[in-house]
Formats: C-alpha cells, structure tokens, sequence
C-alpha cells in the first residue's frame, strides 16, 4: 500500500525545524517534492538548504539556494534527492522533520513537501 502525506510550512526567516508524519506502521520513503509559490534565488551569503529527517538521518536534500546549489522557481514542483537505502527506510513511531537552515538573512516563502511512502 502506499500513502502520500504533506506539510505545509509558514514563510521564515530563521533556521526552524518542523515534525510531522509520525509512521503508524513501517515504510519505506519512495519520493519527496517541494512546491512554493513564490521562488528563491541562488545567493553567496543569504540562502535556505532544506532536508527532510528521520531523528539525525538524513532521508532527501530537498532545496539548497547557496551558489552551490539551485533556486527554488515560483509556482514548480521540485524533487527532493533521496538518500540511498536503509536511510529510507522508517519504523513505526518514525517522526520525519523538515529541517530549514537559513545562512545570512534569507526570508524562505511558505511551501509544501510531499513524501510518497511504502508500507512494509
């Protein structure tokens, strides 16, 4: 069976860390998108990386908007980059975080992140 389960997130302006999707049963992370409407550009010095986790565990790079990485276009679904398996891979009592790290005084705007799940 799969699930698709989403978080909405307010516009920030600081590092913050939102829980939500707490796993009834086992899963398996199969694909994360993020979607905002309003975009974000790449910048040296004011910028957001975004990664979803499961505790410390890394489970997808979702937006990185220093040089280094890619700006989040208005109104554009973007895929999320998966960690390779086990890190995928929940238990049940798993809560996933969506975990927004601000370099500078960049204003991340409000946005969506859906993750398509597996159950084991």
């Amino acid at each position: 069976m799969e699930k698709t389960i989403s978080f909405d997130h307010p516009q920030i302006t600081a590092t913050t860390t939102w829980k939500f999707g707490k796993q009834r049963f086992p899963t398996k992370v199969k694909a994360v998108r993020y979607f905002s409407l309003a975009g974000l550009a790449t910048h040296a010095d004011n910028w957001f990386t975004g990664v979803l986790k499961n505790g410390s565990t890394v489970i997808s790079s979702i937006f990185d908007t220093d040089t280094t990485g890619a700006a989040i276009t208005a109104a554009t679904t973007a895929d999320g980059a998966l960690e390779a398996a086990p890190d995928t891979t929940l238990a049940a009592g798993d809560e996933l975080s969506l975990v927004a790290t601000m370099g500078g005084t960049a204003t991340l705007p409000y946005g969506r992140v859906e993750v398509d799940l597996e159950v084991l």
